[in-house]
């Protein structure tokens, strides 16, 4: 906070000062707010800028990751996981298209296989210091019926350092081939918490209340500390 007043502070004097506007800029884009970092840079940009015309590319691009996670709980249980998430910005806004994209496999002894394809449209923006985002899908499966998936997740950034964030999900509940076959669903519902205690640690925690449709329901906790 006190880093953008000095810059605001210094492009009160000098408004027109290319250095001042892509600090300020580079600021935004570190805290999500991309519609005023692009508001920034687009005068420097129009003066033909080079550094300013790269950051705006940067800001504008496409994102694109990629998950992969292989489980094996015993020799009996194996569970793949792969995933594509796009991203579009609108309109050089804070709003983000997201689309998502995988294929998983599950295979347990004494159960044919069983294949899934998720495909998902989801939205993510910022308001202030909250960031939403949300998605609703749908699970294709080889061998079972379609299923629906939606998924909504605020994140307030309490202090630079400290992140709270609110999780729903609904879903198949993907544990193994033989809750899937039963054709098993989870409402599960939890808040995070991410803090970043100094350069080299942080601490990340959630704790997740689940309530299936087989009349069962859980509460799981979980804490992870990391230390580079």
């Amino acid at each position: 906070a006190q880093a953008i007043e000095l810059y605001r502070q210094g492009l009160a004097k000098f408004p027109q000062s290319p250095e001042l506007r892509l600090g300020l800029a580079r600021i935004y884009q570190s805290q999500q707010k991309i519609s005023e970092a692009i508001s920034l840079i687009q005068p420097v940009v129009e003066n033909q800028n080079q550094e300013a015309s790269l950051l705006l590319r940067e800001l504008q691009a496409v994102r694109v990751d990629t998950n992969f996670r292989y489980e094996s709980y015993d020799a009996r249980r194996n569970n793949l996981f792969t995933q594509l998430v796009t991203g579009v910005r609108v309109n050089n806004s804070d709003t983000v298209q997201q689309l998502k994209i995988g294929f998983n496999s599950f295979a347990q002894d004494d159960f044919d296989l069983v294949t899934n394809i998720p495909l998902q449209l989801g939205v993510e923006t910022n308001i202030d210091r909250l960031k939403l985002s949300g998605g609703i899908g749908v699970d294709f499966f080889n061998r079972l019926p379609t299923a629906v998936n939606v998924n909504v997740q605020v994140d307030a950034a309490v202090s630079p350092n400290l992140i709270l964030s609110a999780v729903v999900e609904q879903g198949p509940y993907k544990f193994n081939a033989e809750t899937l076959e039963n054709q098993i669903t989870a409402l599960r519902l939890g808040p995070n918490i991410f803090w970043q205690i100094d350069a080299n640690t942080s601490l990340f925690s959630l704790y997740r209340w689940g309530d299936y449709n087989d009349g069962n329901n859980e509460q799981q906790f979980y804490v992870y500390l990391e230390r580079k």
